[in-house]
């Protein structure tokens, strides 16, 4: 019996923004990684409260910007031995629509 698996990686330079939606109105916001500068306060459409997570919003900054530095290992051709991806979780059956 054979196994069939299909895995989704993406590499560090493939990781271009941060989004941001609004639980409350479904507005997004859009933070390029290694630009952004100051945490999001409040939903930019409808004004929602987001003042308590600004130390959530430092700490994304934060690995925003570390991000943006090390993406250089990919694109650099005299760079690591080696390449860096990360793989992301895949939706299970029932929750496919």
């Amino acid at each position: 019996m054979m196994t069939c698996e299909t895995r989704t990686t993406i590499q560090l330079s493939d990781i271009e923004a941060i989004e941001f939606e609004c639980v409350k109105c479904h507005a997004r916001a859009v933070r390029p990684v290694g630009v952004w500068q100051f945490p999001l306060a409040a939903c930019p459409e409808c004004g929602e409260n987001w003042i308590h997570y600004r130390g959530t919003m430092d700490v994304l900054r934060s690995m925003a910007s570390q991000i943006a530095k090390y993406a250089e290992i990919d694109v650099l051709k005299n760079g690591a031995p080696f390449v860096v991806r990360f793989e992301v979780a895949q939706q299970s059956q029932k929750e496919k629509p």
